[in-house]
């Protein structure tokens, strides 16, 4: 009996998509998640230009639902504005890839941590740093205890692609504050 040198059809066509699909550099999902047990890192703060006054830290103990080994969450104050509705966030960048377009989806937790029940929870999804909260969209009161959003966007050509969390304040008494946990941010080509 002889033995074919080449290899069968399935398993060599197998192999050269394996290969075209490396070499064109096809973008993979990617996901990340942020439970704040190890701090705020890569979260960084921004405010509307009204802000006075305000912190973005992590906080300890009645942390969101996610499962992790050290009770943390991320910790939004509002101590300070020189109107009646001004807002504060958090912000990261991701890679946006080699993609057309980028389906970004991004999941978490929010309670009122203290005079926040007529703050809205927002959320920015952009190819640019946001400045303001008027480029963000508003997913509702805060809510008064830990409460689960999901939010999705479409960008086309994004690199990076930044993700914002917040809320704006509409005339409570301050220092107004909002927990933001459990956050996934899912980016799809």
């Amino acid at each position: 009996m002889k033995r074919s040198k080449f290899l069968s059809l399935p398993v060599s066509l197998l192999i050269a998509l394996i290969i075209a699909v490396s070499s064109a550099g096809v973008a993979l999902a990617t996901s990340y998640f942020y439970d704040f047990s190890s701090g705020l890192s890569p979260w960084t703060g921004g405010k509307d230009p009204n802000v006075i006054a305000y912190s973005v830290g992590t906080s300890r103990f009645d942390n969101g639902t996610c499962q992790s080994p050290i009770d943390s969450f991320a910790l939004l104050t509002l101590s300070g504005r020189s109107d009646d509705v001004s807002g504060i966030w958090m912000q990261a960048s991701f890679p946006g890839g080699i993609a057309e377009v980028s389906h970004v989806k991004v999941s978490w937790e929010a309670k009122d941590k203290g005079n926040c029940s007529l703050c809205k929870v927002l959320i920015y999804i952009g190819g640019t740093t946001p400045t303001n909260t008027s480029q963000f969209t508003s997913m509702g009161a805060a809510p008064s205890n830990w409460t689960g959003y999901s939010y999705s966007a479409d960008l086309v050509r994004a690199d990076p692609i930044y993700v914002a969390l917040g809320f704006t304040d509409t005339g409570t008494t301050l220092p107004a504050s909002l927990g933001i946990d459990c956050v996934k941010v899912d980016i799809t080509p």
